[in-house]
Parts: structure tokens; C-alpha cells; sequence
């Protein structure tokens, strides 16, 4: 696997491409609250999180492929990442709480919130149902599925049989192949 460029690596590390996600997602609400005018930033917003999100598959892909070609070769492998289960909780209990704050600063931004987080809500679950339907089509089929198993329907003439219905030539081809000669 090639190594992907130094730009991609850049932005899909994980210190760098978590606040870009914060700012992006940050700069799509404010965007939707803007009313028309706020229609050019949101698609730069939409964008942006693109980009981030494909250099972020990269770059992860490309350090999975990595660590495991360093296993093969013996030599140490940097430790996996440990809150890997727990970053998208981590992410929805950061929302929720600059989402509490910010109502507890602006009260009046209740409903434009609500109006953000139901689509936004919307789409997470909906993305989750579909990893996890992609996910449960790659398991290994069950152990009831029926197994085929070839067996020839003409019978295989023995290896007498075989050498004495070869013609003369080719019966003194197999003699010296078989003496080495």
C-alpha cells in the first residue's frame, strides 16, 4: 500500500481532524440558522467535512496496514487505540454539553437548536443502522449452510489401466520420464 500524501496524513490524524469536524459541524449550524444567506458558507462547511472525513479513511486505513505489515516483519506495534469504541460517545456528550451551554448563555437559541440537532440526529442513526447492517453481511455464513462437494460422475481408469491404453510413443515418453532421462 502506498503511503498516502503528506496533506491527507495531516488532516486525517486525529488531533487535527476532530476540531476540524467540531469547527465544520459548528460552522453547518450557524449556517442553518444564517437563513439564505448562510447557503455558500454551508456548503463549504459540507465541503470541508468531506474532505476531512475521506483523508481521515485514509490515513487510518493506511496506519491499520501498516501496523500489521510491521507485525508480520516482528518488530514492536504501536498500541491501538484504546477509546476507539468510546469516541463516538465522547463526541455526543461533548455536543451535548456545549449544546447546554449554549442554550444556558442564549436561551432564545432553543428552538434553532432543535431545528439543527433532529435532522442531525436523523442522519447519525441512520448511518449507524446501515454500518451495522454492512457489518452483519460480512460475518461468516451460519454453520447450517449446505456445502457442496464435487465428485466425478465417470469413473477414473486405474494407473494400469491408463498406461496400457496410452499408444506406443507415448508409452516410451513416460518410460524415460520416469528414469530420469
Amino acid at each position: 500500500m502506498t503511503r498516502p500524501s503528506t496533506r491527507t496524513m495531516f488532516l486525517g490524524h486525529p488531533l487535527v481532524s476532530v476540531p476540524l469536524v467540531l469547527i465544520g459541524l459548528a460552522g453547518l449550524a450557524v449556517c442553518f440558522m444564517g437563513g439564505p444567506s448562510g447557503i455558500f458558507p454551508g456548503l463549504m462547511f459540507f465541503a470541508m467535512l468531506g474532505v476531512v472525513g475521506k483523508a481521515t479513511t485514509q490515513a487510518g486505513a493506511y496506519r491499520r496496514w501498516q501496523r500489521e505489515w510491521d507485525a508480520m516483519a516482528g518488530q514492536a506495534t504501536p498500541p491501538t487505540n484504546k477509546l476507539k469504541g468510546c469516541t463516538s460517545w465522547l463526541l455526543a456528550a461533548l455536543l451535548a454539553v456545549g449544546s447546554c451551554a449554549l442554550i444556558a448563555v442564549h436561551p432564545a437559541l432553543f428552538g434553532a437548536l432543535i431545528v439543527c440537532a433532529v435532522p442531525v440526529l436523523a442522519i447519525v442513526g441512520l448511518v449507524r443502522m446501515a454500518r451495522r447492517r454492512r457489518h452483519r453481511s460480512r460475518r461468516a455464513a451460519p454453520e447450517m449452510a449446505v456445502k457442496v462437494v464435487a465428485k466425478a460422475t465417470v469413473p477414473a481408469p486405474t494407473l494400469a489401466a491408463a498406461y496400457a491404453a496410452l499408444p506406443d510413443y507415448g508409452q516410451q515418453v513416460m518410460a524415460r520420464s520416469a528414469h530420469g532421462k
